[in-house]
């Protein structure tokens, strides 16, 4: 219904898919981070805050200098806001989803399939367990 919704209001398949491959992105880096043990997630925005500062500090030279692929250059509340969201899932899932966003993308730029259906598709087997 929410793609619907998204599709009738002018929304494009392509720019929709890019919002999907940046939200998992997101995840995906702050989930590492997570695992690294460089972030400590925490329900206190104060408490986090120090650890996203410490965790800047300590990979300032690790990590890439864009923003796109560096949580750490982000707005700290942001990352606090999506650190929950990552734990949910395991890296290996994040992966899985973005690879399959990764075909979604090919067959959006490469067949003629209604863009639509790719979407449909490639949700459904975002959330379908494994």
């Amino acid at each position: 219904k929410i793609l619907d919704r998204l599709l009738f209001q002018g929304e494009n398949e392509m720019g929709l898919l890019f919002a999907l491959i940046s939200k998992m992105r997101g995840l995906l880096l702050v989930r590492e981070l997570i695992d690294r043990k460089l972030l400590e997630p925490s329900e206190n925005f104060q408490r986090f805050k120090s650890s996203f500062e410490r965790a800047a500090a300590q990979a300032k030279d690790d990590l890439p200098a864009d923003r796109r692929f560096n949580p750490l250059l982000q707005n700290p509340y942001a990352v606090f806001k999506t650190a929950p969201q990552a734990k949910r899932f395991t890296v290996d899932e994040l992966r899985r989803a973005m690879e399959l966003l990764l075909e979604a993308n090919k067959r959006l730029v490469s067949s003629s399939i209604d863009g639509k259906i790719v979407l449909e598709q490639t949700l459904i087997a975002l959330v379908r367990p494994r």
